[in-house]
C-alpha cells in the first residue's frame, strides 16, 4: 500500500496540469508528512484518495480521473486484500477502548499504550497481535484490557496458519521481493482464496527458496500435529527431503510390496514366509522379497518394476516427483500434486488419459526396448504412487542418505552405507528420530516432533537427577561405613558392641549394592530413550 501511495505522489508530482494546482500541492506535501511521521498507511491512503476525489468533483480533470480509477483497481488487488486480512483484527480499536476506560491512569498501561501506537505505525497490525498481549497481559485484572487481550489471544489460536503465510508474504516484500515475484503473487491469491497449503507451497512454488521453505516446514508441522500426519518437513539448503515414488502392488490385507532402493521391498503388519526381515517395529515389519518369487508369482508387477527400473526414473529437480533420464525425444515425469495424487506428465504437460496420445509418433526414434518399457509403464500408471510415509534423505555436505518410514506410529531408518550396503535401524522413537537426522543430515526437525522431544528430554533429566541422589546417597552410605571401621579400629569402644555395629555395617553394605543396582537400570533406561 505504501508503494502504491508513492507511486500516486510521483503521478500527481509529475503531472503538468495538476503539480500547478496549489490544492494538489497541499495535498501532496500533507501526505509525505504523513508518511514521515509514520502515521498509519491506510489512514495515509483514505485521507489521499479521499482528498483526490473532493478536489475532483470541481476539477473533473482527466488525468485525476485515471489516478482514482487506479485506486478502485488497487483496492480489488491481492495485494490489497492480503493487506487487509493482516488488519482483520484491528489493534487501534482495541487501543482505543483501554485508552478510553480507567485502566489508561496506570502509568505502565499509559505507557504501554503509546508504546503499540508507535509500534503500529511502522509494522502491520498482524505483527503486533503477540506484542500486544505481552505488552498487556499482566493487566487483565481490568476489564477492557481482559477483553482486549483475550480477544486477540483467541484470533492468534484460531489463525496461526493464516499468520504464518502474512508473515511469510511481509518478510519476502521487504526483503529481497525480486526473487519472490512469483512467490509472492501466488501466495497472495492463494491467502486471499483460503487455499494454501504445506502441499500447495511445496507443489506450487519454488520451496527451495528460504523463506518460501521456512514456511513450508512451519505448516507442515501445525498440519501434522492436527491430523497426526507424518512429516519431517522440507529440508534445508544443504538437506534435500522427498517422497518415494515407485511402483506398488497390495497382497492380501496387511501388506504392500513396492520397488525401493533397486529392491521388491515388503511393509507388513505381520510375519511373512518369502522375504528376508529387514527391520521390526511394535506393528510394522519390513522385508525384502526374493525377485525371482516376484518374478513367478506376480509377472505383470515384475515387468513394470523392470520397466520403471530400465527408464532410469529418478527424482525431478523439484523433488516432487520422479522423471525418465532414458527417453531421448522426450520427457516423461510422474509430480505429486497438492493432494498428493501422482499424475504422469509429458513434456511439461499433464496427461489426464494416456490412451489420448499418440505415444507411437513421440517414440519413432527411439529402440523398441525403449517402446516397450515405455508401454508398460502407460498400461500401469495406476500402480505408481507416492509415498508420503516414507521419505528420502540426502545432504551432499555429509554425503549421507537414508530413507525414514513412518508405519503404524513404527519409525524405521534404512542407512546407504554405498551402492550396495545398507544399515537398518529400528526401535527409534522421535527423539532418537531427531538426533539421528540432526547428526547425519544436520537438519532440525525438533520443532516438528516438539512435544515429543520434549518428554523424552525430561525422562532423560530425571533419569539423570535420580542417578545423582542415588550417588549421593551411596556417598553418605559409604561415609558411615567408614566411621564405623575407624570407631571399631580406635580402641574407644567397648568390643561388645562390635557384632551390633558388624550388623549396621552389613545393612549398609547391601543398601548400596541395591542402590548400585538402581543405578545401573538407571542407564540402561537412559541409554534406551537417548542414542
Amino acid at each position: 500500500m505504501k508503494a502504491f501511495i508513492n507511486k500516486t505522489i510521483t503521478e500527481l508530482s509529475n503531472s503538468d496540469t495538476l503539480n500547478s494546482n496549489s490544492l494538489i500541492k497541499i495535498l501532496v506535501e500533507s501526505t509525505k508528512n504523513s508518511i514521515t511521521s509514520g502515521d498509519s498507511t491506510s489512514h495515509t491512503y483514505n485521507t489521499l484518495k479521499d482528498g483526490l476525489s473532493n478536489l475532483n468533483s470541481h476539477l473533473n480533470d482527466t488525468t485525476l480521473n485515471i489516478i482514482l480509477e487506479q485506486f478502485e483497481k488497487f483496492e480489488y488487488s491481492d495485494s490489497n486484500r492480503v493487506d487487509e486480512i493482516g488488519a482483520e483484527l484491528n489493534l487501534m480499536e482495541e487501543l482505543s477502548v483501554i485508552q478510553n476506560s480507567d485502566a489508561h491512569s496506570d502509568p505502565i498501561i499509559f505507557h504501554n499504550v503509546n508504546v503499540t501506537t508507535d509500534k503500529l505505525k511502522t509494522e502491520p497490525n498482524f505483527r503486533c497481535y503477540e506484542f500486544f498481549v505481552n505488552a498487556f497481559s499482566k493487566h487483565t485484572m481490568h476489564e477492557s484490557i481482559n477483553d482486549a487481550v483475550t480477544k486477540v489471544n483467541t484470533y492468534l489460536s484460531k489463525n496461526q496458519d493464516k499468520l504464518l503465510v502474512l508473515e511469510a508474504i511481509h518478510i519476502m516484500k521487504t526483503t529481497t521481493p525480486e526473487i519472490y515475484t512469483d512467490s509472492i503473487d501466488k501466495l497472495s491469491l492463494a491467502l486471499v482464496s483460503e487455499s494454501y497449503s504445506s502441499d500447495f507451497i511445496k507443489y506450487k512454488l519454488n520451496y527451495k527458496l528460504p523463506v518460501v521453505n521456512e514456511l513450508y516446514n512451519r505448516l507442515s508441522m501445525l498440519e501434522s500435529s492436527r491430523d497426526s500426519s507424518f512429516t519431517i518437513g522440507g529440508g534445508n539448503s544443504s538437506c534435500t527431503i522427498r517422497n518415494t515414488v515407485s511402483p506398488s502392488m497390495k497382497i492380501g490385507k496387511n501388506t504392500v510390496v513396492l520397488y525401493m532402493d533397486d529392491k521388491f521391498i515388503a511393509l507388513s503388519s505381520k510375519g511373512l514366509k518369502n522375504g528376508n526381515k529387514l527391520s521390526s517395529g511394535a506393528k510394522s515389519n519390513i522385508y525384502e522379497m526374493n525377485s525371482e518369487h516376484i518374478k513367478n508369482k506376480y509377472s505383470e508387477f515384475y515387468t513394470l518394476c523392470e520397466s520403471f527400473y530400465k527408464l532410469g526414473f529418478k527424482p525431478n529437480h523439484l523433488g516432487s516427483g520422479i522423471v525418465s533420464t532414458q527417453i531421448k525425444n522426450f520427457s516423461m515425469e510422474f509430480k505429486a500434486e497438492e493432494d498428493g495424487i501422482l499424475n504422469l506428465y509429458v513434456n511439461e504437460n499433464k496427461i489426464e488419459d494416456p490412451n489420448s496420445i499418440n505415444f507411437s509418433e513421440l517414440l519413432m526414434v527411439e529402440s523398441s526396448d525403449v517402446k516397450s518399457r515405455v508401454s508398460n509403464i502407460l498400461k500401469s500408471t495406476d500402480s505408481i504412487f507416492n509415498f508420503e510415509f516414507i521419505k528420502t534423505l540426502t545432504n551432499q555436505l555429509t554425503l549421507k542418505e537414508a530413507y525414514v518410514m513412518e508405519l503404524n506410529n513404527d519409525f524405521h531408518i534404512c542407512e546407504k552405507i554405498n551402492n550396495v550396503e545398507r544399515i537398518w535401524k529400528n526401535d527409534i522413537n522421535e527423539h532418537k528420530l531427531y538426533g539421528y537426522i540432526m547428526e547425519n543430515f544436520k537438519y532440525d526437525i525438533s520443532p516438528i516432533f516438539k512435544v515429543k522431544i520434549n518428554e523424552q528430554v525430561k525422562a532423560i533429566k530425571d533419569i539423570v537427577s535420580k542417578k545423582e541422589e542415588i550417588v549421593m546417597n551411596i556417598s553418605k552410605l559409604e561415609e558411615n561405613i567408614k566411621k564405623i571401621d575407624e570407631n571399631m579400629a580406635s580402641g574407644e569402644i567397648d568390643s561388645t558392641y562390635f557384632n551390633q555395629l558388624e550388623t549396621i555395617k552389613e545393612q549398609l553394605e547391601t543398601k548400596i549394592i541395591s542402590l548400585k543396582e538402581q543405578s545401573v537400570q538407571y542407564d540402561l533406561k537412559k541409554k534406551e530413550l537417548a542414542l
